[in-house]
């Protein structure tokens, strides 16, 4: 009994002494968050407003997916049914939906020109909470590259017409020189 004692004893005793022990995270992963916290902890926090103002978008919600359906089923239409949603959106005047109707990659440079005409009717808020307006602004700036580039193949396939033209009148001309000699000789 005297050495139960002596070995209990030292044991509770000892038993207030100790200090709480946390769980350990072995993985390599664990120890990489638990330094993160660590260091996260020494840096000064960023105290975020608790109220945050109602930020207002031209195009959101569902709005923004409308506009996408609607554009996606155009697309896919046939000729008279497109003019007809064209006219639609027109006589609505809806600014977004026209913009984007008439700014398809197919489209010739008089409809290009108008629909960044509709686009600049358009009230539109580049913000990065407003995806449906940053989505038409984005649209608008393609709009304006492809009509540029439009524009710039119109210019281009007139100097091509021009100098074609020479080259036929140029050649008119060496035939009738050698005409001309055969006639002298």
């Amino acid at each position: 009994m005297r050495k139960t004692l002596s070995c209990l004893l030292p044991l509770l005793l000892l038993g207030g002494c100790q200090l709480p022990l946390k769980p350990q995270d072995n993985s390599a992963d664990g120890n990489k968050a638990a330094a993160a916290a660590n260091s996260q902890s020494k840096q000064p926090t960023v105290v975020e407003p608790k109220q945050q103002k109602q930020l207002f978008c031209y195009i959101a919600g569902k709005r923004h997916l409308n506009l996408l359906a609607r554009e996606l089923r155009f697309i896919q239409a046939a000729e008279g049914e497109r003019q007809s949603m064209l006219s639609e959106s027109r006589k609505a005047q809806d600014y977004a939906q026209t913009a984007l109707l008439l700014s398809q990659v197919s489209s010739d440079s008089n409809s290009l020109a108008a629909a960044l005409v509709q686009y600049n009717k358009q009230g539109l808020r580049d913000h990065e909470a407003c995806v449906g307006d940053r989505y038409l602004l984005l649209r608008k700036k393609q709009t304006e590259l492809l009509l540029a580039r439009r524009q710039n193949d119109e210019k281009q396939q007139g100097i091509i017409h021009r100098l074609r033209r020479q080259i036929e009148a140029l050649t008119a001309i060496e035939s009738e020189l050698e005409q001309e000699r055969e006639q002298i000789q």
